[in-house]
């Protein structure tokens, strides 16, 4: 499977394209079509655990066809996950409250790189979703702003800002 030339260069474009990791998710994806309501439900961004190390053992992608705007923000958003799980593989992983935080964030970037009012008002469709009962996606909306504020094309930074909102929540 080949990820869309458009998501290939959004992520070049913000620093976050490792030729090993998206040959790694890219064997480990499967497209799907997003205009079969069955289908969608799969998208997501899964991984194997060995439950007696506590150790990512494979990471797996169902992510939809870029066909639009939509599609192409649900491949950023799985994708931002699975480049964040790729640096555990083989290594123990807890989940944290944190978890959405990069990738609405990098949503958000698409959204405001595109300057197309329609993805602007399906992102805030996207935002009215999220209710404080999804603990990780509230927590990665109320932090968005603030990391918005301070990118600066370097993942890793965002990364550890990300983790000290997380600590002084």
């Amino acid at each position: 499977m080949k990820f869309h030339p458009q998501v290939i260069k959004f992520f070049k474009k913000h620093n976050l394209y490792n030729e090993e990791v998206f040959n790694y998710l890219s064997e480990n994806a499967l497209m799907i079509d997003y205009t079969s309501p069955e289908e969608t439900l799969l998208i997501g961004t899964f991984y194997e655990v060995d439950k007696q190390e506590r150790t990512i053992q494979k990471i797996h992608m169902i992510i939809p066809y870029v066909t639009d705007d939509i599609t192409m923000l649900m491949n950023i958003h799985e994708i931002v996950h699975g480049i964040e799980l790729y640096q555990y593989l083989n290594k123990q992983y807890t989940e944290e409250i944190d978890k959405e935080a990069l990738p609405l964030l990098y949503e958000r970037i698409y959204i405001l790189e595109s300057e197309k009012q329609s993805l602007y008002d399906y992102g805030y469709y996207l935002d009215s979703l999220i209710t404080p009962e999804d603990k990780s996606y509230y927590f990665g909306l109320s932090i968005r702003e603030k990391l918005l504020k301070h990118y600066n094309y370097n993942y890793s930074k965002m990364k550890k800002l990300t983790k000290k909102l997380m600590k002084k929540r």
